[in-house]
């Protein structure tokens, strides 16, 4: 009896198993940029609540919130390498059984400075490959299992009126996205313990309006998945990346699946922050 005890508390005392457990590392759409949701917590007088990535991935794939930790940071772009490594860092130092990676490698392709603050071109295929490398080098010290986004076109983001979240400048040319997916689809191919999300094409297909398929569930043209600025999912647009994120994963992280966006609403609503 003494020993099936200490078997008990040595359990209890080891906690959830890491395997279980999911870290997310990304930019503003994984940050969730201007999502909220309405909450049914009467301890404050505030109605609604932020919620992220780590928030929706959990209640699409019917596991606790407890097993899933967010790192994504909407200050990204601001400093993209020294963010990048801080959160593989704290991500790995929590020694997950899968890491998240929708939107990391964004603003290695974006933005109009290269790693050491010199201008970079739109159209400098090289030199932008050179930023997106440093980006994959970051992720390349993860070990486990890593699904990880594609670079979608948002250049239209740039000629949004009257505010523009993104600058002609920072958008690379076609040419160069091209290149840049290119070398992440290699690179991922390369790795036996990383899948690709492909972010760029359902991207696409939100702009266009056209009927998605994520996760076994089907959302009509006509859902508002992007926000005003043309950059950033709505809630609903934040629920369908997490079911395209859902998919990506290996099938020993899928436990059970939640395929309803009114049902993880809900379940967002009246889980506590």
């Amino acid at each position: 009896m003494m020993l099936l005890h200490a078997i008990t508390l040595a359990i209890a005392a080891a906690g959830p198993d890491p395997s279980e457990h999911i870290a997310v590392v990304g930019a503003s759409a994984s940050a969730g940029w201007g999502v909220v949701v309405p909450t049914t917590d009467h301890r404050t007088p505030i109605n609604h609540r932020h919620v992220d990535l780590a928030d929706v991935l959990p209640a699409v794939l019917g596991r606790e919130r407890s097993e899933v930790s967010g790192h994504a940071d909407i200050w990204f772009f601001s400093q993209p390498h020294s963010i990048g490594a801080a959160m593989v860092e704290a991500a790995e130092a929590e020694g997950p059984g899968h890491v998240v990676a929708l939107d990391f490698l964004f603003w290695f392709a974006y933005g109009s400075a290269d790693r050491q603050g010199d201008p970079l071109a739109t159209d400098d295929v090289d030199a932008r490959l050179a930023n997106l490398n440093h980006g994959l080098q970051l992720l390349e010290s993860i070990d486990v299992p890593l699904v990880v986004g594609d670079i979608p076109d948002v250049s239209g983001a740039a000629d949004v009126w009257p505010i523009a979240l993104l600058r002609h400048s920072q958008i690379p040319s076609a040419s160069a996205l091209a290149a840049m997916n290119g070398r992440v689809a290699d690179w991922a191919a390369s790795r036996a313990n990383t899948t690709l999300i492909p972010l760029a094409a359902t991207v696409e297909r939100m702009k266009q309006g056209g009927p998605l398929q994520l996760n076994d569930h089907a959302w009509p043209a006509d859902a508002p998945l992007i926000q005003f600025d043309q950059l950033h999912p709505t809630t609903l647009g934040l629920v369908a990346l997490a079911e395209l994120t859902a998919e990506s994963l290996p099938q020993s992280a899928k436990p059970s699946v939640c395929a309803d966006p009114q049902v993880v609403l809900h379940a967002l609503t009246e889980t506590p922050p």
